[in-house]
Formats: structure tokens, C-alpha cells, sequence
């Protein structure tokens, strides 16, 4: 059985990205992170206080009116091109809308033409599986997880890089207890081999799903940072 323990204490190198939207003006379209891929059409990415984690705040919104149909598309960014061992990618999430049709998936490239590693966040009827996806090894899949898409839940997605000394993917869930006002840890860590990454990761993205149906994703809390083989080995037994 593998678990997450508590953070070690190393010289943590600085974040990648932090996005926790309060920055940016609720009602207005989201300044970062931008499409970049895809045609976004009538679909709107506005940050919202509406429906957020804690009740307060700010969050990314995917809003797509009901009949427009979308090719499916995606937002966003570059990854600076340095060495380290893993890649840490934590996001909160609320997907409201048709089990098969609102969906989400977080993506990995190694550089704009390869994609690498993914997490696909839903698309079934009734409990809504987490899958992992390795797209360097013939699209291997495992799925991880299954989370409850009437709350607030949370990713915490440990991705192997160049240097990494374990080719293992590994996806730890959470889900928003609103009462105790705190992320509570959903089964266990899910994990899946994973092919060798030749370069350091490239870019990441949040894809969103083709359809016509009306749908709203909420994101919140994007946190991608790289990691040490030895915090992994202390995060994961």
C-alpha cells in the first residue's frame, strides 16, 4: 500500500506556476492561463466568486452555452526548460454539467508536438473516474480514482522527469469537506508506470471536451513545482 506522508524539510526551488486567480477581477475573462490550443468559439473562461473552494475568493470558470458546439480545446502555459527530478502539479476542480460531457483533462508535453502524460478527469455515468495516460507507451491507461463531482475535489499529480530514479506516475485525491473547512484524503495514491521522459517538460494544459451541452469547469489553486528523487521518496511509501 503506498501513501503520501507529510512534506520533508529540503530547500524547496521556487514554483513554476502558482495560480490562485485573486489577482484577477471576478466577472472578467481569466488573464492567465490563456488558450493555446484549439478554437475557443463561444466558450468563456471568466474568473468567478460565485461557486469557489472556500466560499470567498476567486476561480477560473469554463462556461459553454447550451447548443454551441465545441471541437473541444485548451488552455495553458510554457514550462521554463530546466533539470529536475519530478514534476509536482496540485488543481482543485468542480465539473458541473452531463457526466459524459463535462469533463476535463491535465496534460503534460515534452515539447509542442509530443505529448507525454495525462490525467483525464471524468467522462462516465455515475461514480467519475481519475485515469492516468501515458502517451509515450501506446496511450496506457490506469484508472487511479473516482471522485465526487458534487464537490470540491483536488489533484496532487507527482510526474516523473529526466533525472527521476523511479519511472512512476503517482495521483493522490482530495476532496473539500466543507463543514471541517479542510481537503480530506479520498482512498489511496494511484500509481502507473511511466515511459522515459528524454527532455524536461515543455508545457502544461488543462483540455476541455468537445460537445454541445451546456457545461461549467471550475478550476482553482493551480500549483506546479518541481521536486527532488529524494522528497519523492519520503512523500511516497
Amino acid at each position: 500500500m503506498q501513501t503520501v506522508c507529510a512534506s520533508p524539510l529540503f530547500a524547496q526551488e521556487p514554483a513554476f506556476v502558482s495560480l490562485n486567480f485573486e489577482d484577477q477581477v471576478a466577472g472578467m475573462n481569466c488573464q492567465s492561463p490563456k488558450r493555446n490550443w484549439g478554437s475557443q468559439g463561444k466558450d468563456l473562461v471568466l474568473i468567478d466568486n460565485i461557486n469557489t473552494v472556500k466560499g470567498d475568493g476567486n476561480c477560473m470558470l469554463l462556461e459553454r452555452p447550451e447548443g454551441y458546439k465545441s471541437s473541444g480545446w485548451g488552455v495553458g502555459m510554457t514550462l521554463p526548460q530546466k533539470q529536475y527530478d519530478w514534476l509536482k502539479i496540485q488543481v482543485s476542480f468542480l465539473l458541473d454539467g452531463p457526466a459524459t460531457k463535462a469533463t476535463a483533462g491535465l496534460e503534460l508535453r515534452e515539447h509542442y508536438n509530443k505529448r507525454l502524460y495525462f490525467a483525464s478527469l471524468g467522462s462516465a455515468k455515475g461514480k467519475d473516474p481519475i485515469t492516468l495516460i501515458d502517451g509515450g507507451s501506446g496511450w496506457k491507461t490506469s484508472k487511479t480514482n473516482t471522485f465526487d463531482r458534487k464537490v470540491w475535489n483536488r489533484v496532487t499529480w507527482y510526474v516523473p522527469s529526466v533525472t527521476a530514479t523511479d519511472m512512476t506516475m503517482h495521483l493522490q485525491l482530495e476532496t473539500w469537506d466543507s463543514k471541517n473547512k479542510a481537503w480530506q484524503v479520498v482512498g489511496k495514491i494511484g500509481s502507473m508506470e511511466a515511459s522515459k521522459a528524454e527532455k524536461p517538460f515543455a508545457s502544461f494544459r488543462i483540455n476541455f471536451p468537445g460537445g454541445e451541452e451546456s457545461i461549467k469547469l471550475r478550476f482553482d489553486d493551480l500549483l506546479i513545482e518541481p521536486m527532488t528523487n529524494e522528497q519523492i521518496n519520503l512523500l511516497i511509501k
